[in-house]
Formats: C-alpha cells, sequence, structure tokens
C-alpha cells in the first residue's frame, strides 16, 4: 500500500429528490455563496470544539484552516477510542504508552477543497497517510451539517469518488491479478428444493493465485476485463446468475483496488506523492502535488477554473459564513 497519497473525491449540491438538477458549487444561493465559503465555517466549527461521535467512537479536529482564492486548505487529526489498551515498541517489545478508553490515537492529514469558476463539481483533495486519513468522516459530518443548513433551500450536498481516467487505465495496465471473487445473492435453480435463497445468504466463490506466484497471469485479467471470458467458468460454476457480482483483486505494488465488473465507475484510485525522504512530505509537497490534479480534473469534468484560482484573500462576509457541526441535539 502507498504510503504518501492523495484521494479525490467530487461535491456537488442539488435539491433534495432532485439529484440530478446540479447547482453551481461556486453560488449555490445566487448571491455568490460557495461550497468552500460553507466548508470553512464547518471546519471553523470544528477547529473550536473537536467532535466526538461516541455512537461510532470516532474524534475528530482541525487545525491550520488556510483560505485563499478558490480553494481552502486544512489539517485534519482523526482516530478511533473507547479501548484500553498499550503502545508497544514492537523493536524491543517494551510499553511505551498505556492508553485509556477516552484516549485517541489519531492521525494528521492534509487536506484541500477547490471550487471552479462556475460548475457543478467541486473537488475535495484528501491525504492517505499508511491508507488512512479522514475523508470517510469528514464528508459524512459535513453532508450533515450542509442539510441542516440549507434545510429552507432543500439543498443537499453529494460526494463521488474521482479519479483521472489516464491513470487509471494505466493503473489497469500494470496491476497484477490476485485474485477473483464472485459474490452470488442467489441461489442456483439446480440446488435441492426446500433451500431458501434467504437462508442460504450470500455466497461467495473464489480464487486466488497458488503459494509462490505473484498473480494469476496478464492473460486472464485481460479476457476478464474484456468480458470474454466470465469468472463463473474459471471458478468452475455452472451459470452465471442474473445477480451475481464479480470483484477482481488488484495490485501494482503501491496500491490495491478492487474491482467489479459492470459497475459504471472504477473504484478510487489513490494519487502518489512523490516522496522519498525520511518522515513524511511538508506541507508543500502535499498540497503541491493535489495542486498539479487540479486542471486536469477540471479539463475532464467539463469545468473552467482561472490560473490563480489558489490566490486571493477572501473578504470579510466571506470568512463569516457559519455551518456549525450536527452533534446530535
Amino acid at each position: 500500500m502507498a504510503k504518501h497519497a492523495f484521494a479525490v473525491y467530487g461535491l456537488k449540491v442539488a435539491p433534495r429528490m432532485h439529484p440530478e438538477n446540479k447547482v453551481d458549487v461556486a453560488n449555490i444561493d445566487g448571491n455568490g455563496l460557495s461550497v468552500a465559503h460553507l466548508a470553512r465555517g464547518f471546519l471553523a466549527s470544528i477547529r473550536d470544539s473537536p467532535f466526538t461521535d461516541d455512537r461510532y467512537q470516532q474524534y475528530f479536529s482541525v487545525n491550520d484552516i488556510s483560505p485563499a482564492g478558490q480553494q481552502v486548505r486544512f489539517t485534519a487529526g482523526y482516530g478511533g477510542y473507547g479501548q484500553e489498551g498499550e503502545m508497544i515498541n514492537v523493536k524491543n517489545h517494551e510499553t511505551t504508552h498505556k492508553f485509556a478508553r477516552d484516549e485517541s490515537a489519531t492521525v494528521l492529514s492534509r487536506n484541500m477543497l477547490v471550487v471552479p469558476d462556475k460548475g457543478d463539481t467541486a473537488l475535495y483533495f484528501a491525504e492517505r497517510y499508511g491508507g488512512r486519513g479522514s475523508a470517510s468522516f469528514f464528508l459524512r459530518q459535513m453532508k450533515a451539517a450542509f442539510r441542516r443548513r440549507m434545510l429552507n433551500e432543500q439543498l443537499i450536498l453529494h460526494h463521488e469518488s474521482l479519479i483521472d481516467h489516464q491513470a487509471w487505465s494505466e493503473y489497469l495496465q500494470r496491476a497484477k491479478l490476485t485474485g477473483v471473487q464472485v459474490v452470488r445473492y442467489g441461489i442456483s435453480s439446480d440446488i435441492a428444493e426446500g433451500v431458501s435463497a434467504d437462508v442460504v445468504g450470500r455466497l461467495r466463490y473464489e480464487v486466488k493465485p497458488r503459494r509462490g506466484a505473484a498473480g494469476l497471469g496478464q492473460r486472464l485479467k485481460d479476457l476478464l476485463l474484456s468480458k470474454e471470458v466470465k469468472a463463473q467458468q474459471i471458478l468452475g460454476l455452472s451459470a452465471e446468475l442474473e445477480k451475481d457480482e464479480t470483484r477482481l483483486d488488484l495490485d501494482d505494488g503501491n496500491q490495491q483496488r478492487q474491482l467489479i465488473i459492470g459497475r459504471e465507475e472504477p473504484p478510487a484510485l489513490a494519487y502518489l506523492i512523490p516522496y522519498k525522504g525520511d518522515g513524511r512530505p511538508t506541507d508543500d509537497v502535499v498540497f503541491g502535488a493535489m495542486e498539479r490534479v487540479v486542471p486536469v480534473l477540471m479539463q475532464q469534468l467539463g469545468m473552467e477554473i482561472s490560473s490563480n484560482w489558489n490566490k486571493g484573500a477572501w473578504s470579510a462576509d466571506q470568512l463569516n459564513v457559519r455551518m456549525g457541526a450536527v452533534r446530535g441535539d
């Protein structure tokens, strides 16, 4: 798994019950209110009072909020809590710290949200360090805050994973096929009568490389991707059922992804941050890597963004936009 990387998500706004009617994310209310302004207000509420989710035992904090131009950057801390234990040094096997149920081992991540000059998609960049980040928690809580903030306007915030399609194509070419699965949610008609699909539940059939092999082979991967061969044939299943789900496990040495055949969108693909030093890359390195992808994705989405999109101080009105976190009250 890539140690230094980031994922990208698209944020869209649409009226409740009409997700197809997208709203300009740079001008939600017709008076210049941007998703970035609301995001900064939401982040400020977390900075002032870190979020604890007792239901899922998760902790989320924010600092270093930096709005400029059409973007806002921030650093977030995320971790779980609710268990007691010890931190062990795996080199000398000594206990370095004991933690209680109300302590959280957080991981800090750098994040950036960018809006276009005009368009229906804002970009949210989320750093992942060693496979961990705060994107899921941030998106879930911001969507809840947005829904309450825009209740009278009946607007909803949606999100989706975004990737550079060329990067995805290149990943498919170099990745090894490390597993083939068929997940079956029904049962074949040749199973004995009296056995209910509800009783059987979900059946999983799987094939993995033999011990010592790096993968299942390029030829098999190509045949499955082109649908010239069905996974059911590989697994010795007599037929393909309507609700069967075929999953391909892929690994290029940096990141592992699972592709579900037939799904319109590919899985989220992490962008690697070029860094060979010790420790973690600086803010300049992380945000610089994110910035280089902005124009690529804006063009891919058919939107425009000015060349100085990351420059310019915000006005007092923009900095005063509020959107508080929903804390179960």
